[in-house]
C-alpha cells in the first residue's frame, strides 16, 4: 500500500497556482470525510499536482479541462464501505468546498478513485496474507 499524504497547507506556491490550490482544497475536503483513510499519489506519480517552488499535492490530479475550469482526480484510500456512495459524497464535499471558497467556476469534472482499502485495523485489504 503506498503512503498516505496529507494536504499540503497552501504555501506561497499554492497560491500562485490555481491548479495547486484547487488540489489542495479538494483533497482536505476529501480527507475530511470519515471514510477516507489517506491519499494515494498513483502509479508513477499520476495522483499529483505540482507548481513551481516545489508544491506539491500527491492525491490529486488537476489538469486543464477548458480555458478557465479544471479537471479534478482523487486517487484515496478509504474504508470497505460502499464505494459508488462514498464517490458520490466525495463529490459532494469537494463542490461545497469548493463553492465557499469561491472556486466553483473553476472546477470541472470530479473523478475519484479508490487506490485502496483500509480496514482499520493497520492494514490494507489487498496484502493481507492468511
Amino acid at each position: 500500500m503506498a503512503a498516505s499524504h496529507p494536504a499540503p497547507a497552501p504555501g506561497p506556491a499554492a497560491r500562485e497556482s490555481p491548479r495547486v490550490a484547487l488540489a489542495a482544497l479538494a483533497l482536505r475536503a476529501a480527507l475530511a470525510h470519515p471514510a477516507v483513510a489517506g491519499a494515494d499519489p498513483g502509479p508513477r506519480g499520476i495522483y499529483v499536482t505540482a507548481a513551481t517552488g516545489g508544491a506539491r499535492v500527491a492525491g490529486a490530479r488537476v489538469i486543464a479541462q477548458g480555458p478557465a475550469s479544471y479537471e479534478l482526480g482523487l486517487s484515496l484510500i478509504t474504508a470497505p464501505v460502499p464505494l459508488r456512495e462514498l464517490a458520490t459524497e466525495i463529490r459532494a464535499r469537494v463542490r461545497r468546498s469548493a463553492e465557499a471558497a469561491g472556486s466553483a467556476p473553476r472546477l470541472g469534472a470530479i473523478q475519484v478513485h479508490i487506490a485502496d482499502l483500509d480496514d482499520g485495523a493497520g492494514f490494507p485489504t489487498g496484502s493481507r496474507t492468511s
